[in-house]
């Protein structure tokens, strides 16, 4: 499976999504990162000097925000696993409320995995799910990044119960800022949250 297949830009439904200014060129710059094999191999592309970058999301999550009808009914799934996500790109959607439909209302799954989530963007992240309806949204994996128990508890005190209705996985394992060899930032983190 590729990104196009799991953005499902190739599906009927979706041309008239696809041919937005910067729509396809944005996908595309992610889905030319992915190893084969996986939805987004690492997240990252090599440069000229054999240098691993994330690569950015921010191209596809502002064309989200700034279409009127957000994303189109074929699009279920984003797999930005290792990506980078801007703050402004997040912001942007967050602050782009106001459509009848919410721009998120096709999402069924969001996997931002070792995307260097901090606690300011996973902030904006549950903004973004109160601006617009997520009726759908069953998964959200948020493992391996920089989230702190503070970060965690703002994101779930920001969302209100009809932000998520149908949400019933949310993964927070593996956050970077309380790992350590002895394993004991793993049981602080736990221990925080109420695990």
């Amino acid at each position: 499976m590729n990104l196009l297949h799991t953005f499902a830009l190739t599906e009927t439904g979706c041309e008239s999504w696809r041919n937005l200014s910067g729509g396809f060129r944005a996908v595309r710059d992610i889905e030319r990162g992915g190893a084969k094999g996986s939805p987004l191999g690492s997240g990252r592309q090599s440069d000229a000097e054999g240098q691993n970058d994330p690569i950015s999301t921010d191209g596809v999550i502002a064309l989200v925000a700034e279409n009127p009808q957000g994303l189109p009914s074929c699009a279920g799934s984003f797999v930005f696993r290792g990506c980078r996500v801007g703050e402004e790109s997040l912001a942007l959607l967050a602050s782009s409320a106001g459509s009848p439909v919410g721009k998120l209302l096709n999402l069924q799954n969001l996997d931002l995995s070792r995307c260097d989530l901090t606690d300011e963007k996973v902030r904006l992240l549950a903004e973004s799910f109160c601006a617009h309806d997520c009726t759908k949204l069953e998964c959200v994996d948020l493992e391996e990044n920089r989230i702190t128990p503070q970060g965690v508890a703002a994101f779930i005190d920001i969302l209100k119960p009809e932000s998520l209705p149908q949400l019933k996985h949310l993964f927070l394992a593996g956050q970077e800022v309380f790992e350590s060899e002895s394993g004991e930032g793993r049981h602080e983190f736990a221990s925080e949250m109420g695990v």
